[in-house]
């Protein structure tokens, strides 16, 4: 998958963050509330290293 350079960036700088997933070269952007950052470390441990893992491979 190719991803663009905004993309790239916004990973890079969001690192321990919780970014989301799917793909983001889809036309459709869906937007869910904000949980807490306890339950998201729970839930999906750093989100961005895993997308960077990606970008990467």
């Amino acid at each position: 998958m190719e991803y663009s350079e905004d993309f790239k960036n916004m990973v890079k700088a969001h690192q321990g963050k919780f970014i989301g997933y799917g793909n983001p070269n889809a036309k459709i952007l869906i937007i869910v509330p904000k949980i807490d950052d306890k339950r998201l470390v729970v839930y999906n441990g750093n989100n961005a290293e895993q997308w960077l893992a990606n970008i990467e491979n």
